[in-house]
């Protein structure tokens, strides 16, 4: 038998949050409330969030990080403000 706490409540659904940090969807109950610690049976029926449904979003937040890293760079150096034209070098004999 699992142990959790009522994360959140929708129409006909409670999001519990595990001891083994996992977060289930439940049938809701009337006497739920958020906060709550509730006991899961094993033979209730019940869908686990895999982290798999939320991997898009943590790739595109990747992206814009990496993304606003790199244009920081170009913009803080002033690559686009003063590009180099020529080179000189000077030899001086002692």
């Amino acid at each position: 038998m699992k142990k959790g706490v009522v994360m959140s409540i929708e129409k006909k659904w409670a999001y519990v949050f595990t001891q083994s940090c996992g977060l289930e969807k439940v049938a809701l109950k009337p006497d739920m409330v958020i906060g709550q610690e509730v006991c899961l049976p094993s033979t209730q029926t019940r869908q686990t969030m895999s982290l798999q449904r939320f991997k898009p979003v943590w790739a595109a937040a990747g992206f814009l990080l990496v993304l606003v890293m790199v244009l920081s760079l170009l913009v803080g150096t002033g690559a686009f403000l003063s590009p180099v034209y020529a080179t000189i070098s000077v030899d001086v004999n002692p």
